[in-house]
């Protein structure tokens, strides 16, 4: 039993973006590289810093996500720049939603080199016609994994070849953005615990998780310190790390939930407002990881879970209410009957889904 896929190699430390990336480059001896960014995001100094480290003998061409982009529209797009054959590796930096589009190019890069193949070559896997794909996280982090067909994780099956967290360039990130990052990495930590499988390794991630979340404190300071902004990147890649358990409830209900609301939401608005209806579905109150989860975030022992989750959530510049983003009760049921019939969901039934949600609108 295979317990983490885990073949990156990954950076992490502050200001580490310039040597790293220019390493890598080097030593893979790329010659044409695609920088991959979202153009809700702002490139500034990022962008400076990215096009510094590359060596100048790369030809290197940046390609934006726009707001309307789907993965289909963004891999369409990025094949009128750059031919699939002679891509030596893709580059995706700063949010988790262009680092999901670059997964997806990445295999259809794969895909489209292996139709081109000669009866020879593919006798090969075609895993080894993939291009490189470096991964460069802004304070959001990776993407959920059910952002992915079949519930795969960023690093299951096709892993980046590179992760390189740098926590300089999270520095100045408005609140919102914070406490978003802050919710999802908090869902994620809860929820791998709560999975119903035997995994110590992601439960590890899990615990350093939360651990990490409770030295960063953001939860209620305008002004974060740079070692706050850096262990909120190490808590976000441990709860990314934990998904390998398997993906929760919770999360099946919030990806669902956030293609129903403004694309200006954030996507840690959702695991705010549903953590503590959903929580203690998977972490009961008798469960030893209730009382480890209780220990590390300081929860007395003598208050329900779910009012504890709410109080310590309460402070996040977030909305607090399904129905404050606009949803209907139409869609909670809509919710409650898709999620009830993936097979990942069969501990609850879809009224109770529903409830649970009624109890969060």
């Amino acid at each position: 039993m295979t317990l983490i896929h885990l073949q990156s190699r990954i950076h992490f430390a502050d200001g580490v973006l310039e040597e790293a990336l220019r390493g890598e480059v080097e030593a893979a001896a790329h010659k044409t590289l695609c920088v991959l960014y979202d153009e809700r995001d702002p490139l500034g100094d990022v962008a400076l810093r990215i096009g510094a480290s590359l060596p100048n003998r790369t030809a290197t061409q940046f390609i934006g996500a726009t707001p309307d982009d789907t993965k289909q529209s963004f891999w369409e797009r990025l094949q009128t720049s750059v031919d699939p054959a002679e891509c030596d590796a893709l580059i995706a930096f700063g949010t988790a939603r262009v680092i999901a589009f670059g997964r997806k190019c990445r295999v259809e890069i794969a895909n489209a080199r292996y139709a081109k193949a000669s009866a020879e070559q593919r006798l090969k896997r075609r895993r080894s016609l993939l291009p490189d794909y470096v991964v460069i996280p802004g304070i959001d982090g990776l993407p959920d994994p059910c952002s992915d067909p079949g519930g795969a994780s960023l690093f299951r099956g096709v892993p980046p070849s590179v992760v390189i967290c740098d926590p300089t360039l999270t520095v100045g990130t408005d609140a919102e953005t914070r406490a978003s990052c802050y919710a999802t990495t908090l869902t994620r930590c809860i929820q791998s615990l709560g999975v119903n499988a035997f995994n110590p390794v992601a439960d590890a991630f899990a615990t350093e998780g939360l651990r990490r979340l409770v030295l960063a404190g953001v939860r209620t300071e305008d002004t974060p310190r740079l070692e706050q902004y850096r262990d909120l990147m190490a808590a976000a890649l441990s709860g990314a790390m934990s998904q390998q358990k398997g993906v929760a409830i919770l999360q099946l209900v919030s990806g669902m939930l956030q293609a129903m609301v403004d694309r200006s939401v954030q996507p840690g608005v959702l695991n705010r407002i549903l953590l503590p209806h959903f929580a203690d579905r998977s972490l009961s109150a008798s469960d030893d990881r209730n009382a480890l989860v209780r220990y590390i975030l300081k929860f007395p022992v003598d208050v329900e879970f779910d009012i504890c989750l709410a109080e310590f959530l309460d402070p996040l510049p977030l909305q607090k209410r399904l129905r404050d983003l606009g949803l209907t009760r139409r869609a909670v049921r809509k919710t409650s009957l898709a999620v009830s019939s993936d097979a990942r969901a069969a501990t609850m039934s879809a009224d109770e889904i529903e409830a649970a949600l009624n109890a969060a609108y």
